[in-house]
């Protein structure tokens, strides 16, 4: 028996009309989102990489140095490339059209940094003009404006304007810091070497106090031939007798090709290429100290810093000495010499350990007034055309010297790196080796890490970083 089918009442008709409606556009409007989220997708992509390419672009010129007559600024130089070349040729090319049709000029912002490592400080970046020897450039692509497809659709249901959605895009490049390379064979003892403080930013680390003059050398004589010591008790002091903290770079690097003797500490502090490229010191990570003073090779490698050119020499000096002739007088407040401490202070200061704030004396702050001069491509007149700015700020270990026992010779563990400032020619004082040095902190010598040598070896990049401030890099 067949069962009765009963009649849809009359007030029911049309319903599945209604329903089925409803689906479609529901149905429509589900694609739609898929279709039009895939295509804003696309184009964020495609709006990213137009960041990274300039980014990328205005980093590579930063890192080469580059600019014109017409544009000397390197900051501001770099810019004016990947506006004019990158973007172009970014926009220009296949599969780009909507980027080219929805972003100008006008929605590119470039800010540089040279603060290492990379800083989420926004007082940190600027305008070009504004940062000088920027490492690091940042790219901001204001939101751009995309038109959908089907999400138009769901302005029939849910009130608000569904045809555009807006992708935005930064980056970040700049130059990858290497390992700690070029080092100084002069190491420095640190404080509480079982948990050092390895945090400069606060302006004291390893036991040093960053602008400060300290004595580089340990103090091994006390009135040696008549003349009183002008150090106290150094940080170094604990090296033990004969040895004012010279290290061993033959033995620390065996594949170096380089000397144990006193040749290898002229040549390195002199900064030999093969010197440049002794990089962080190899497992367990330990420097062999040596033994000595070395006066006259040491005398002639930090020498030649200075435009003393020694015959067997040749390398380059600093362009800024503050000895000889120079394009401006103020060049020779680069240069701070112990006549100089002796007229402030008085005859046979010496130097504490805490090391001289220059902070309310009568003194001009050496490295200071350097950074000064450089910005402003201040050079010594008769220096070489290939001098180098930086040839002044060494980079050296900070060691455990509760290692080294009672004399001799010992393997030192390192514990970070640092940059001091050599404020002056190395002097003799009796058998006293008096090094005078301005702690610069852990960010302005390739030493540390932080900085991309440009000298020509082995290889150097250019990468993206994730950019510190969020963003949509």
């Amino acid at each position: 028996m067949n069962a009765r089918i009963n009649k849809i009442p009359k007030k029911e008709k049309g319903a599945v009309l209604v329903f089925t409606a409803l689906a479609l556009v529901l149905l429509v409007a589900m694609a739609g989102l898929a279709i039009d989220i895939s295509h804003a997708y696309v184009n964020k992509t495609r709006l990213q990489n137009l960041a990274d390419a300039l980014a990328l672009s205005a980093a590579i010129s930063l890192a080469k140095q580059e600019s014109s007559s017409t544009i000397p600024d390197v900051e501001t130089f770099a810019e004016n490339f990947a506006r004019n070349n990158t973007f172009p040729a970014f926009t220009g090319s296949d599969g780009n059209g909507e980027v080219a049709s929805g972003i100008s000029g006008a929605e590119l912002a470039f800010t540089f940094s040279k603060k290492t490592p990379i800083s989420a400080n926004a007082a940190d970046w600027g305008a070009a003009g504004a940062v000088d020897d920027a490492i690091f450039a940042r790219v901001v692509v204001s939101p751009m404006s995309i038109g959908t497809w089907f999400m138009s659709v769901l302005s029939i249901m849910i009130p608000g304007d569904f045809s555009q959605m807006t992708v935005a895009a930064t980056a970040v490049a700049g130059t990858a810091p290497i390992a700690p390379c070029d080092l100084t064979p002069i190491m420095m003892c640190t404080d509480n070497p079982s948990a050092p403080d390895t945090d400069c930013s606060d302006g004291e680390c390893y036991g040093y106090t960053m602008d400060n003059l300290y004595c580089m050398s340990a103090e091994i004589s006390s009135g040696t031939g008549g003349a009183p010591s002008r150090c106290a008790a150094t940080h170094n002091s604990q090296y033990g007798a004969g040895n004012i903290g010279l290290a061993n770079f033959g033995s620390a690097f065996p594949d170096a090709g380089l000397d144990n003797g006193a040749n290898t500490v002229k040549k390195c502090l002199a900064g030999a290429p093969e010197c440049k490229k002794l990089c962080e010191v190899p497992s367990p990570g330990t420097i062999p100290s040596k033994t000595g003073v070395d006066w006259g090779p040491l005398r002639e490698g930090l020498g030649s810093l200075f435009n003393e050119d020694s015959p067997d020499l040749g390398y380059t000096s600093d362009k800024l000495t503050g000895l000889g002739t120079t394009t401006s007088p103020t060049t020779e407040d680069t240069y701070l010499d112990y006549s100089d401490l002796e007229a402030e202070f008085g005859a046979s200061y010496v130097v504490p350990t805490a090391g001289i704030s220059l902070s309310g004396t009568g003194l001009v702050d050496p490295y200071a007034k350097y950074e000064s001069l450089k910005g402003q491509g201040t050079v010594d007149s008769d220096i070489s055309p290939d001098a180098e700015y930086g040839k002044r700020i060494l980079g050296v270990p900070f060691v455990d010297c509760t290692e080294f026992g009672t004399g001799g010779t010992a393997d030192l563990p390192v514990k970070g790196y640092g940059c001091f400032y050599l404020s002056a020619l190395p002097e003799k004082n009796g058998s006293e080796v008096f090094i005078l040095g301005q702690f610069v902190g852990d960010e302005v010598c390739r030493a540390t890490g932080d900085l991309t040598s440009v000298d020509d070896f082995g290889f150097y990049k250019v990468i993206l970083y994730k950019d510190p401030m969020g963003g949509h890099s």
